[in-house]
């Protein structure tokens, strides 16, 4: 199931769309190369071939890894990123990022609330001072050990993004939350994370991950038809 999920992701996207693959990772190599990690959590590729993030002595109970598709920066500003995320443990939010400059700490954030069975799109000005531009709740909450899959675009002053459960070919036809701000044109680049903002300790992983242009130029009968056309 797992290989046919990533079949899926990989060859759908960059054959569907002709859209660029900026980079992808399945980590079926079993490495975490091209990542930048940052805080004391334990980041390993696990025996599953997923990147699990985790946390379990007093101190800071959150962990991050970044990258772009030239190192740790990204070389365009618009792109649309989709990964599968599940938190386990006391894993309170899970975030995806773009445009993100992890040593000013600014950039813009798709997150899921598990405390409160929300999903979310905000700013960060600094590590200390963020913003939600706008929010929602998930329809039934969200569960631990369960596979949400997220995709998050950043198109000029256009944020926009989907939280989902099944794969990729249960993505929503329509983009579930838009917010609009133009603090942060920047190339920045792709973040993943997990907190407990509750406690001490973590544990979350991630799969799956493509980069691709924007989708801007889809509309959602276009999406609709290209799913019908694989008869999914």
């Amino acid at each position: 199931m797992k290989l046919l999920v990533g079949i899926c992701v990989f060859l759908l996207v960059p054959l569907c769309w002709g859209q660029d693959i900026l980079f992808e990772d399945d980590f079926d190599d079993g490495d975490a190369d091209g990542w930048y990690e940052a805080t004391d959590a334990v980041y390993e590729v696990n025996e599953d071939f997923r990147y699990e993030f985790s946390y379990y002595e007093e101190g800071e109970p959150w962990g991050i890894a970044y990258r772009g598709d030239g190192g740790e920066v990204m070389s365009r500003r618009d792109y649309s990123v989709v990964v599968e995320a599940i938190a386990h443990d006391s894993t309170t939010r899970i975030n995806l990022d773009v445009r993100l400059n992890p040593y000013g700490w600014i950039g813009y954030s798709l997150g899921l609330n598990y405390s409160h069975g929300t999903y979310y799109v905000g700013r960060w000005d600094s590590f200390t001072d963020w913003t939600t531009l706008g929010w929602k709740t998930y329809e039934g909450g969200l569960e631990m050990d369960t596979a949400y899959w997220m995709r998050f675009e950043c198109h000029v002053d256009t944020l926009r993004g989907k939280v989902w459960e099944g794969g990729p070919s249960q993505e929503p036809d329509e983009w579930m939350i838009e917010a609009y701000d133009d603090t942060y044109y920047t190339y920045g680049c792709v973040g993943l994370e997990a907190y407990n903002t509750e406690g001490d300790y973590f544990n979350a992983e991630f799969d799956n991950i493509v980069v691709t242009d924007p989708w801007v130029g889809l509309e959602p009968e276009t999406w609709a038809g290209i799913k019908a056309s694989f008869g999914q």
